[in-house]
């Protein structure tokens, strides 16, 4: 039984701090999307970017680490969590076991502020595109003619919503 844990709970810590920066970049986003802030919005998505990479690099750290750990017959770097739990005694196990369900957690809580984020975009793309298609095509006038029978001018024909007025 393996009682020493500390690198890999200190490893899942980490993990934890990530997906909690992630959660709230997410938040951020959606407020950028509601308001149109297009240069706050790259900056988030740069800083999450790094976030990622950051978690890339403690997976893989976490790989290392369970590798160390493996024996030939066991190969604990290959399982998930709940099968190579057992290989633990149990009070680290417990804790491991905690980390991992709040690492799951959080990315749940992620993945669904992502779809959100996601709907909320193609909401805003949809609607405002079609919003301004209405603001800036020309409106045709309802007749060919004027009341005197007369052809309209172009000036007069080649009205767009916005040159009306109120």
């Amino acid at each position: 039984m393996i009682s020493n844990t500390k690198k890999l709970e200190e490893l899942l810590l980490k993990t934890i701090r990530c997906l909690k920066s992630l959660t709230e970049s997410s938040n951020i986003k959606k407020d950028c999307i509601v308001n149109n802030d297009l240069a706050q919005l790259e900056s988030v998505m740069i800083q999450e970017n790094f976030l990622v990479q950051e978690l890339k690099e403690s997976e893989d750290s976490r790989v290392l680490i369970l590798q160390e750990l493996s024996t030939e017959e066991n190969q604990m770097h290959q399982m998930k969590p709940k099968e190579f739990l057992k290989f633990f005694e149990k009070e680290p196990a417990s804790r491991l076991e905690k980390l991992f369900r709040a690492i799951k957690t959080m990315a749940n809580d992620i993945n669904r502020l992502n779809t959100q984020n996601k709907e909320l975009l193609n909401f805003a793309i949809e609607n405002f595109n079609d919003f301004f298609q209405t603001l800036f095509v020309s409106q045709n006038p309802p007749s060919g003619y004027d009341q005197l029978g007369k052809i309209p001018s172009t000036n007069d024909a080649n009205h767009m919503f916005l040159d009306s007025r109120a």
